[in-house]
């Protein structure tokens, strides 16, 4: 990413402390901080690999409302970021469920929108959904589209 205009800043699970929207609101406005301090301007696009990961982030509930509670959030932080009036472009990476790679083995690499991986809430929330495929002979290359 050197070279590139403007920064990037990447965060590792366990800076997440316990996955709570308290601790994600917490790391959003550390690293919002450091951005308008280093650019004059805060971050512009949050990207989530994967969605799915979340679901442990709540036990006593099952994982599809958790992933759907935290869709939902992420959702409101794209239309208002930090609970202020700046907007910003959120995007949720997310698996497809097994039927959707069948398929997609089938019909040239396209899914439906029902093969998005436990999560309604995630078809919902979306302005736009992208799949990226890769059959098997990518896989044992190890090479990714």
């Amino acid at each position: 990413f050197r070279g590139l205009k403007g920064n990037l800043y990447l965060v590792g699970e366990q800076e997440l402390g316990d996955y709570s929207m308290t601790s994600f609101e917490a790391k959003f406005k550390e690293i919002d901080k450091l951005a308008i301090e280093q650019s004059g301007h805060g971050v512009d696009l949050l990207v989530v690999d994967h969605i799915q990961l979340i679901k442990f982030a709540v036990t006593n509930v099952d994982p599809i409302t958790v992933i759907n509670m935290y869709v939902s959030f992420f959702r409101q932080q794209c239309l208002s970021w930090l609970h202020t009036d700046r907007s910003i472009a959120v995007i949720l990476l997310s698996q497809a469920n097994r039927d959707g790679y069948k398929y997609a083995q089938k019909h040239n690499g396209a899914y439906l929108a029902t093969h998005v991986a436990e999560a309604s809430e995630i078809i919902r929330a979306a302005s736009y959904i992208i799949s990226v495929y890769t059959d098997a002979d990518i896989q044992v290359t190890k090479l990714h589209l």
